[in-house]
């Protein structure tokens, strides 16, 4: 009898120690695969903040060239109303120099 106690026991201890081995497997597995997808989500965020900071330049890139053109328009409208015919050709001359540089 003691000699099957004994036996059950050994089992016991080597499936016990077999989960055990199971489970600090599957955790260490596990936590390389939150590492992982840790180094991609810092991946991804900096990818992220590249593209904000792309759209932001974008965005005041078009700002810039916006405001120049409604003060191009407001030159013209002004040229237009009150500006006699030397005034128009010189403001044309010193369009056509600046575009050139």
């Amino acid at each position: 009898m003691s000699h099957g106690l004994e036996r059950e026991r050994k089992k016991f201890a080597e499936k016990t120690e077999k989960t055990e081995r199971k489970i600090y497997e599957k955790a260490d597995q596990l936590k390389r695969m939150i590492d992982a997808h840790r180094d991609k989500l810092i991946e991804l965020s900096s990818l992220q903040q590249q593209r904000m900071d792309d759209y932001e330049l974008v965005r005041v890139e078009i700002e810039t060239q916006l405001a120049s053109m409604e003060s191009y328009k407001e030159c013209v409208n002004e040229l237009i109303e009150k500006g006699a015919a030397c005034d128009i050709v010189r403001a044309a001359y010193d369009l056509h120099e600046s575009a050139k540089n």
